[in-house]
């Protein structure tokens, strides 16, 4: 087996890393109503793509929540103060920057 095989495709754009997704995303899972990534605390700014047949789906893999993005096509992931990141098709894991500070876990406002 080559290490090729082994390496994910990852890409973050601000507080949002992409990760390739190798696996079945669960009959069960929950679609969420559109295609925005993470939402900006502090700005309001959005991380998203913008394409018309993409979704975003939460299931759970043991006890870790999971959130895949699903696209068919190739899209672009979008935010106000980032350039463009050209993704192409396929499954991507969705994965917010957090922070741990005297105790307390939360996500990072981009």
């Amino acid at each position: 087996m080559s290490k090729k095989n082994n390496v994910k495709f990852q890409i973050r754009q601000g507080d949002v890393l992409v990760e390739s997704f190798v696996g079945e995303i669960p009959v069960d899972a929950i679609k969420e109503e559109d295609t925005i990534l993470a939402w900006g605390e502090a700005t309001g700014h959005t991380h998203r793509v913008e394409t018309k047949d993409s979704a975003i789906f939460n299931f759970t893999m043991g006890e870790e929540a999971v959130r895949v993005l699903n696209l068919p096509t190739p899209a672009k992931l979008l935010h106000q103060e980032h350039d463009p990141i050209e993704l192409p098709a396929g499954g991507y894991r969705i994965i917010q920057q957090r922070t741990f500070s005297r105790g307390v876990v939360r996500n990072v406002a981009d």
